[in-house]
């Protein structure tokens, strides 16, 4: 595989949006674990929060993947783009439960609004 300049944006572009993605599921998954809802374990706040964001993150996956299908034949992007995207919606999750379960569980914060759960957008 030549390591040309697309290759290495394609590299840097593909990191940033697999880190984005992560950051939404398990910022979420955080959110619903701070709101008290019904004392919500790390494994069903990352199963919930992973099931609410797929749509955004397929969306925007799709996206990057549509738009760089001309440069599909002269880098690895398109399938690097879909790789990441499968492999970060079900590795982060699974990741956020295990780690989550053996730290100990924060105290809200007295300022924060226990009741808004509402997803942070892409």
């Amino acid at each position: 595989m030549p390591n040309d300049v697309y290759f290495k944006v394609g590299v840097v572009v593909i990191m940033g949006l697999s880190a984005k993605n992560a950051i939404l599921i398990v910022e979420y998954a955080e959110q619903l674990r701070r709101s008290g809802a019904g004392s919500m374990g790390a494994v069903k706040a990352a199963t919930r929060a992973a099931r609410l964001r797929l749509r955004p993150v397929v969306m925007t996956s799709l996206a990057f993947v549509l738009g760089v299908v001309p440069l599909a034949v002269g880098t690895g992007v398109l399938g690097g783009m879909l790789g990441a995207t499968v492999l970060g919606t079900l590795a982060v999750p699974l990741l956020y439960a295990a780690i989550a379960r053996r730290l100990p569980r924060a105290q809200p914060e007295s300022g924060h609004d226990a009741t808004a759960t509402q997803p942070p957008s892409a």
